[in-house]
């Protein structure tokens, strides 16, 4: 039996995380997770005590950088095995040429990690196995990635009791999340998933879902775990709505045999009156889907979103008819864009802002997408930046980028608020850090209770405090 500690820095439930200790543990192994922002200073301390076999970070970009300190730290404080794996290395398998790491898993890793974990708990050779670049004192071997896993139904069901174990405030058990499927037939630029297709190239079907009765049963076994607590579901997938005949079979036994509220992503060119009207009498309250920009020459060339402005405002006018509260995802700072031009996406957003509480972010080009190269050619990224930062930080600089600093900071008060636009135009070219800096504070406050009061009513107000106490204490 190996036993194997999970580390990260913030404080949330990761599926990652959850799906790889629920593997594991099936063949004896034993998982257990440790966050940085809960445990302060007594971080190394509890390494310690825990005493792992295996360090293991799960990352997406981002975090790299905390990870590789923290790998450094642990090596030389315990000389304790550590491998990495998730998002980030994934697309930067090169992550394991870092002082401290040994290993690191590249895409989907629950058979690569139980083939791993059983080849180290037997001291074999590490350096073959699917999935896996292995650093040894000669070189970095390099091995292909493991076959995709053609039926989801066959994997556990997630963990959750990972967190529940050392970290219960941490958990809700008024919420399930549920993750449906695996993969995205889209390109978009902004993306990483363009790339992974590539990787998986010749090595299965990559976009999987799970099949109807196998979601019933996790959400039912989540209510029988945890209490009858649970109020409303949360369907985490980007394009839960893309299969719409198993859409269509699933809704039909989700209101017989669950009848809770729900939440879920849609995009704006799969939308109809048929979904709507599918989604509100299964009791969906409230959705998301990506605008990124008005301009559509922005949205669809550089971004490659492939949604016209006809089908945003048809979306956002059908969720309002059948009262459907929305959060409309809008980005700033994209190649080419200047003040005129992203006035645009102000303009759509008002054209559905009734039910719309809007979020906006400046972009992040990650490095390794085509937004990324796009921009580096153009000069516009800065030396040494990875665009892989929060989204108030702008990753890429040209001419109007101060600006729509700004303006990412006033956009939501704009859309609910739109007297103010005015004002607020006042502001953008007259910048005051205070002002800005708390209008994102208000809007991040606002925004979720305005999405979790369908759901939670006035417990939401408490959940936002809760909430942004522990964001701040994740980046303090």
């Amino acid at each position: 039996m190996v036993k194997v500690l999970f580390l990260q820095r913030d404080s949330y439930e990761c599926f990652g995380v959850m799906y790889l200790s629920a593997y594991i543990s099936q063949s004896g192994h034993e998982a257990e997770v440790l966050i940085e922002a809960e445990e302060g200073k007594q971080f190394f301390s509890k390494i310690s005590k825990i005493n792992p076999d295996i360090i293991a970070f799960s990352l997406m970009s981002g975090l790299h950088d905390w990870a590789i300190e923290r790998a450094k730290e642990i090596k030389r404080r315990f000389n304790i095995h550590i491998i990495a794996g998730g998002p980030h290395c994934a697309f930067f398998p090169e992550f394991v040429e870092n002082e401290g790491v040994d290993a690191v898993c590249r895409g989907e890793g629950e058979d690569a990690l139980l083939e791993y974990l059983s080849i180290f708990d037997k001291k074999g050779d590490l350096t073959n196995i699917p999935g896996w670049w292995v650093k040894t004192s000669k070189a970095i071997i390099k091995n292909e990635v493991y076959p995709l896993r053609s039926d989801l139904d066959t994997l556990p069901f997630p963990d959750r009791d990972i967190y529940r174990r050392r970290y219960p405030f941490l958990v809700s058990n008024t919420c399930c999340e549920v993750l449906v499927a695996r993969g995205c037939p889209y390109s978009c630029s902004f993306c990483y998933n363009q790339k992974l297709k590539s990787i998986y190239a010749g090595k299965g079907q990559y976009v999987r879902r799970s099949s109807v009765n196998r979601v019933i049963e996790e959400i039912k076994n989540f209510r029988q775990r945890y209490g009858k607590g649970l109020k409303w579901v949360a369907f985490v997938d980007d394009l839960f709505i893309m299969d719409r005949q198993w859409l269509r079979d699933f809704l039909s036994i989700y209101k017989k045999e669950i009848q809770l509220p729900f939440g879920c992503g849609l995009r704006a060119n799969l939308i109809d009156e048929e979904l709507v009207s599918m989604l509100k009498e299964a009791s969906c309250r409230a959705t998301s889907f990506g605008v990124e920009s008005g301009d559509s020459e922005l949205r669809n060339r550089v971004l490659n979103k492939n949604v016209t402005d006809e089908q945003v405002i048809a979306a956002g006018e059908l969720l309002d008819r059948y009262g459907i509260r929305f959060s409309a995802f809008n980005m700033f700072n994209i190649p080419g864009e200047d003040l005129a031009r992203a006035q645009k996406t102000v303009d759509l957003n008002l054209r559905i802002r009734s039910h719309n509480y809007p979020w906006s972010g400046l972009l992040q080009p990650y490095r390794g997408t085509q937004i990324f190269d796009l921009a580096d050619e153009l000069g516009m990224i800065p030396e040494g930046e990875t665009g892989a930062d929060l989204f108030h930080h702008a990753s890429l600089i040209q001419k109007d980028t101060e600006k729509l600093k700004q303006l990412n900071a006033y956009f939501y008060w704009m859309i609910r608020l739109p007297w103010l636009r005015p004002i607020l135009m006042w502001l953008i070219e007259h910048p005051c850090g205070i002002i800005s800096k708390l209008s994102l504070l208000l809007t991040s406050f606002h925004r979720y209770v305005a999405l979790m009061y369908p759901f939670e009513g006035n417990a939401a107000f408490i959940m936002a405090i809760k909430n942004g106490i522990k964001r701040l204490k994740a980046y303090i």
